[in-house]
């Protein structure tokens, strides 16, 4: 079983743009799993980097209420893809 990777990012276009063809090399050796916001660069990268994609929205700014949101949806994917 290979180790994983996981790789958050508040917006997909990061993922998209900066990291354009490491996730695809990563791969390769790890389970490599994004976490970013639903949109159409999430999707992409999914496509092109050939990688499991999971959808969480996380807030930019500094959001007490909001960042507590979406550490409980991190924790819920972790603890679904057995990492916890």
């Amino acid at each position: 079983m290979k180790k994983k990777i996981i790789r958050t990012s508040t917006i997909a276009l990061s993922l998209d743009v900066l990291l354009k063809g490491q996730l695809s090399f990563l791969n390769k050796t790890y389970d490599v799993i994004a976490i970013s916001g639903e949109d159409e660069h999430l999707t992409t990268v999914r496509q092109r980097e050939n990688i499991r994609t999971v959808s969480v929205s996380i807030q930019r700014q500094i959001s007490p209420l909001k960042d507590i949101v979406s550490l409980y949806h991190l924790y819920r994917v972790f603890k679904k893809k057995s990492l916890i």
